[in-house]
């Protein structure tokens, strides 16, 4: 399943996972050369065809967004959200 990873420093990666790989410890995507430490990640989530669903983290004001259609990374999204309106 298409995944999308959001580590605690700020580092992004998309894949499907490895099952294969990975393990109670480690999170291989496939296409990736290196693994994401589980203990590294803050937000994940799956595509399930339609959207993206949160399956790892604290749900926000992002998964309303998401829940409504939006397509946009984490990071643009809270920009706008957060910048001065005047």
């Amino acid at each position: 399943m298409l995944t999308r990873v959001i580590c605690h420093d700020g580092l992004a990666y998309i894949g499907d996972v490895d099952v294969t790989r990975s393990n109670e410890y480690k999170l291989f995507l496939l296409g990736h050369m290196r693994f994401v430490w589980k203990r590294n990640i803050s937000d994940m989530f799956e595509w399930d065809g339609n959207r993206w669903l949160r399956v790892h983290g604290h749900p926000t004001y992002y998964d309303d967004y998401l829940a409504r259609g939006g397509t946009m990374w984490p990071g643009e999204f809270y920009k706008i959200v957060m910048q001065d309106d005047i």
